[in-house]
């Protein structure tokens, strides 16, 4: 059942975008062993986070979500934020969205530098 779950997402990832996913996060961030397993027959590459906005939560402010964010952000850190409210309070993506200016500004008076997943330093295959 895990893999065809994940086979099924990576499939239409990449119908819908042209391009193969490279990175899987477990929901939850409950990795499991059929996971690791069916990411490496699928050629992904399972990521966790470093820091978590709990973006999730009902009336978390933009200022909120920055905060939590810079508790534990770091040179080299994943952030882990959400875009839909299938697993989250009613309208929380908008939250998130007004955050993403605050935190680009935060992480570039620090000196941090933002980008996309594949520009850190991690494997390319399980």
């Amino acid at each position: 059942a895990t893999y065809a779950d994940i086979a099924r997402a990576r499939d239409r990832i990449a119908e819908v975008t042209g391009a193969a996913p490279r990175w899987y996060r477990p929901p939850y961030g409950a990795l499991t062993a059929a996971a690791v397993v069916t990411c490496r027959r699928l050629d992904l590459t399972p990521v966790l986070w470093t820091a978590w906005g709990r973006d999730w939560v009902a009336g978390a402010t933009p200022e909120q979500i920055r905060a939590t964010l810079a508790r534990t952000l770091a040179g080299g850190g994943t952030v882990l934020l959400h875009d839909a409210d299938c697993a989250s309070s009613p309208q929380a993506w908008r939250g998130t969205l007004g955050a993403l200016p605050l935190l680009v500004d935060w992480a570039r008076e620090r000196g941090l530098t933002l980008g996309p997943l594949g520009a850190h330093s991690l494997p390319t295959g399980p």
